[in-house]
């Protein structure tokens, strides 16, 4: 079974991803700060295992979508900000 590991796939963009991931056959590794995820702390990071699923293969698709609403309000000022 091919593996995959979405942040931020508990609400939004990223649970769109889960579902369509999992309705594709893939086994997901969600890591969001619902279940005490936080993809800006280093420590987190040092925790996550790509072996570390139920088929025994490394996870080869990794989709990073944690905070997108945050980075499309910084780029909407930002960009706001240079037109004026």
């Amino acid at each position: 079974m091919s593996t995959a590991l979405v942040t931020g796939g508990a609400s939004g963009i990223g649970a769109a991803l889960v579902a369509r991931l999992r309705a594709e056959g893939f086994e997901v590794q969600v890591l969001d700060l619902t279940t005490g995820f936080d993809v800006g702390a280093p420590h987190d990071w040092d925790t996550v295992d790509p072996s570390n699923n139920d088929s025994g293969s490394n996870t080869w698709i990794w989709v990073l979508v944690a905070g997108v609403a945050l980075a499309a309000i910084a780029a909407a000022v930002f960009f706001g900000r240079r037109r004026a």
